[in-house]
Formats: structure tokens, C-alpha cells, sequence
């Protein structure tokens, strides 16, 4: 089968065109996940340090990564967690731990809302929703606190970008980075 110059010149600029979307695809997907990262960091190192400066052993270094949002594969948010430990050295009341962390976090100017908490959490874990503005946006997140029998007291919190299509960059998105590591050794 022969082709006419002009049905060449159509097959090669679509051939191009197809590159070029998946380029942009890819680019507009990395620049989405550092948007993504950018809106979650500052608002997770506001809060670990509120909870370092209460106790310098409350919380640990955290971690973060990019985690699937519902059930597309190139639908992303990023995820900062964080573990938390009683504030001193002697267990203490799991209801004063809990207060304790929660006029923390209000403090840093989040807002919680209690929910019951899920089936993974040890009784009787606390569980709220989180939220905070960052401009435009609502940076989301989770607080649990729990009994954690070594420790006495504890929890976790995590801290979230909104959903973002990272379109043909989201295979490269998935490995785990540590976002406030470099920044709270200073």
C-alpha cells in the first residue's frame, strides 16, 4: 500500500502529536504531584513542629509518599504521617493525652471533627477528620489517638493533598520520600 505524501505528513504529525500528549501528560502529572506536595508540606511541618515544641519525644520523623485516591491508578494525593508518643516518659491518661493533642492541633489552626473510629484501631481510639485552609485549598488529614500498650499513649496523623490526576506520571510517583526530614535538621 502506497501513501500520498499528504496521508504521510498526517500519520507522522499524528504520530508526533501522540508523543507530544504523552510528554505533556507526564509533565502536567509531575507538576500536579509537586502542586499536590507543596499544599501538604507546609501544613504537616506547622503541625510537627507545634508537637515538637510541646515535647521533642511526642513525635517522630514523619513520612511521605503518593497514595492512590479511589480507584484510578493515575488519581494521587500526597500523604504526609506521623507518629505520636505520650509527652512524658511515664504513661498518662489516655483522655488527658488526647486533650493535651487536640488543643495542639487547634492551636496550629486545624479545624476536627470526631468520627467513629475504624475497625484497625485499638479500643478505645479517638479518631477525628482534620482540615486546614492553605490559600484557596483545604489541606485534609486524620487524628487518631489510641492506647499503645509499650508507649502508654499514642496516635497518628497524617496530612493530605487534595486528589490530582498525575496522568502519565503517576507509575513514578509511588515511591515513599521522607518530605520533612532535610527541613526540620536545620
Amino acid at each position: 500500500m502506497r501513501l500520498t505524501a499528504s496521508a504521510t505528513i498526517t500519520v507522522a504529525a499524528t504520530a508526533v502529536a501522540i508523543a507530544l500528549a504523552g510528554c505533556s501528560s507526564a509533565d502536567s502529572g509531575k507538576a500536579a504531584a509537586a502542586r499536590a506536595r507543596a499544599q501538604a508540606t507546609p501544613a504537616a511541618q506547622g503541625l510537627y513542629q507545634t508537637l515538637r515544641q510541646a515535647s521533642a519525644r511526642s513525635v517522630a520523623t514523619p513520612d511521605g509518599g503518593y497514595v492512590e485516591c479511589g480507584t484510578g491508578k493515575t488519581k494521587l494525593y500526597y500523604s504526609i504521617s506521623m507518629r505520636l508518643f505520650s509527652f512524658k516518659r511515664q504513661n498518662s491518661s489516655l483522655s488527658a493525652y488526647r486533650d493535651q493533642v487536640v488543643s495542639l492541633v487547634r492551636r496550629d489552626g486545624w479545624t476536627l471533627r470526631q468520627e467513629t473510629p475504624p475497625p484497625f484501631l485499638p479500643p478505645p481510639a479517638t479518631y477525628y477528620r482534620l482540615g486546614k485552609r492553605q490559600g484557596k485549598i483545604t489541606v485534609p488529614g486524620t487524628l487518631a489517638i489510641f492506647p499503645d500498650t509499650p508507649f502508654g499513649v499514642g496516635g497518628t496523623i497524617t496530612v493530605n493533598s487534595p486528589c490530582f490526576d498525575a496522568g502519565g506520571a503517576a507509575d513514578s510517583l509511588h515511591p515513599k520520600t521522607s518530605p520533612l526530614t532535610r527541613s526540620t535538621a536545620s
